[in-house]
């Protein structure tokens, strides 16, 4: 049986990271093909399997031939990679790539000249793999950066486990009818790509319009609210002036849609 690892970043959380999301997904896929798969993660201590997939340490992955290793939550740099050569000298690498890395790296060039995300010493990988969303805006840099041109788009892969388990876990029950006036904006606020300005513009045309939102919860803005711009921007608007906008730290969002809000904005 083929052997397959896939590196996740674990020290960030399991479910916090949308890598390490897909990176679970799609070994779940390899798994019910039947192919042999592991995560291997960062931790220095062991980790319980993960949805019926091994989990191994970066020190005991170098014990297993694998066959084809994916690199997900972390870059396998040369030394390690030599190492799993070791074992299988015709291991190969696949560099599975899912975040906009042109933008993360150039606000990073442009506002964190203390903050470097090019990581140094990576393996030149056998093949790209980019998920549809990233083709148009990212085929190209990703090519650039691993030194590789052999490059290629996959499907995207979800499925919805963290969901249904953190359902299980917390008695949450399937969604039934109900008024859908309380709205969710959900973007992360890290970055120019998932902001709330879009969000809070369009939602504001809607409410002065329509004027049948109850709740608009802008939810990961702990960070933002004390920010003068960010102030200005929300108390011109309509929804500010009726006392319906709110501001919000992080939550899971199933938590959050069980709760809070019935529609998600964003």
């Amino acid at each position: 049986m083929k052997r397959i690892g896939i590196t996740v970043r674990l020290s960030k959380g399991l479910w916090t990271n949308g890598i390490n999301q897909n990176a679970i997904y799609f070994a779940n896929l390899l798994k019910e093909i039947g192919y042999s798969v592991y995560l291997i993660h960062d931790l220095k201590d062991e980790h319980d399997d993960i949805h019926g997939i091994k989990a191994v340490t970066i020190d005991k992955s170098f014990s297993i031939p694998f066959n084809l290793m994916v690199q997900f939550g972390f870059a396998i740099q040369l030394p390690l990679y030599e190492r799993y050569k070791d074992k299988n000298k015709n291991v190969k690498l696949i560099a599975y790539e899912c975040g906009n890395r042109f933008i993360m790296d150039m606000e990073a060039v442009l506002f964190k000249p203390n903050e470097n995300t090019v990581i140094k010493n990576t393996v030149k990988p056998d093949q790209i793999w980019s998920i549809p969303q990233m083709e148009k805006s990212n085929l190209e840099y990703y090519k650039f950066l691993n030194g590789q041109n052999n490059a290629t788009v996959v499907p995207f892969i979800w499925e919805p486990l963290s969901i249904e388990k953190y359902c299980i876990d917390n008695n949450i029950k399937p969604y039934s009818l109900r008024a859908t006036n309380r709205v969710g904006v959900f973007e992360a606020n890290s970055s120019v790509m998932k902001n709330i300005i879009l969000p809070i513009a369009a939602l504001d045309v809607y409410q002065t319009q329509y004027g049948n939102l109850s709740d608009v919860i802008l939810y990961t803005t702990e960070h933002l609210k004390t920010g003068e711009t960010f102030k200005a921007l929300v108390t011109k608007t309509k929804m500010f002036e009726e006392g319906i906008l709110f501001s919000q730290a992080r939550l899971p969002i199933m938590y959050a849609l069980n709760n809070l809000s019935d529609i998600v904005f964003s």
